[in-house]
């Protein structure tokens, strides 16, 4: 019977590692950690990297993306997109500028029903661009993300920058 406790053991632990990996909320956060890794762009990625920023993006998104944002840049962007349309801005902007910074999120709420999400979480963004004051600050961020196909795809977003 003593020979049995170790794989057992091992077992139990595996399975308890499963059952919280494979929670749904945690799917999310790394679904959204991985969309802010793939966002960022480095000081030292190349032009022909930058270019193909949009895509990859795009790959995170639903077919159409509600926008709601601060009322200092609300001006300048319509309230719903083609993700083919974000991804062609996320590239030019990738391209312009010198780098952009995403720090870790951290998560303040996550609400799932069903195949619909709302996500509540703070980061902090720099986009630096060599001919002007750099774009930063700590943003709160709401997120709506939908999972239609059995991965979670981004349908609307707003924020708010708060002080450092």
């Amino acid at each position: 019977m003593k020979k049995f406790l170790p794989p057992l053991a091992v077992l139990i632990l595996a399975g308890l590692f499963l059952g919280w990996w494979f929670q749904p909320e945690n799917v999310l956060k790394r679904r959204i950690a991985s969309l802010f890794d793939t966002a960022e762009v480095p000081i030292t990625m190349s032009e022909l990297s930058r270019s193909s920023r949009g895509p990859n993006v795009a790959e995170y998104l639903s077919e159409r993306i509600d926008v709601g944002a601060p009322d200092q840049v609300d001006s300048r962007l319509r309230d719903s997109y083609h993700h083919d349309d974000l991804a062609g801005i996320y590239s030019a902007v990738a391209r312009r500028c010198s780098q952009i910074s995403i720090e870790a999120p951290t998560f303040e709420s996550i609400e799932i029903d069903g195949n619909t999400a709302r996500v509540r979480l703070r980061v902090d963004i720099i986009v630096e661009f060599s001919d002007r004051r750099p774009v930063d600050g700590i943003q709160v961020m709401d997120m709506t993300w939908e999972k239609p196909e059995n991965h979670w795809q981004l349908s609307s977003i707003s924020w708010t920058e708060t002080g450092r």
